[in-house]
């Protein structure tokens, strides 16, 4: 995969959707650095929403890193969508 195949911008925001190993993390990672070192927004004006708490923490872990210092305003979150069948009539 190319980050070109996981890319998509909605209404301004991006979409990154891919399989297991294709590259999210990385790309998540690296625009979240983009935009605190060379667009000069705060981490406050972020929000990485994951599937999980284990991807949330692996995010926020290649994000510490790769700035050199941790970020108290750092929001990374894991959340879980749940579609139910619903029986109508």
């Amino acid at each position: 995969y190319s980050y070109k195949d996981l890319l998509n911008i909605v209404d301004g925001k991006y979409l990154i959707n891919g399989i297991s190993g294709s590259g999210k993390t990385n790309l998540v990672s690296e625009k979240y650095v983009k935009y605190i070192k060379k667009c000069n927004y705060n981490a406050s004006q972020i929000l990485v929403l994951t599937s999980s708490s284990a991807d949330a923490s692996n995010l926020q872990e290649k994000i510490i890193n790769s700035l050199h210092q941790s970020h108290d305003d750092t929001w990374i979150i894991s959340f879980f969508l749940r579609l139910q069948k619903v029986a109508i009539g």
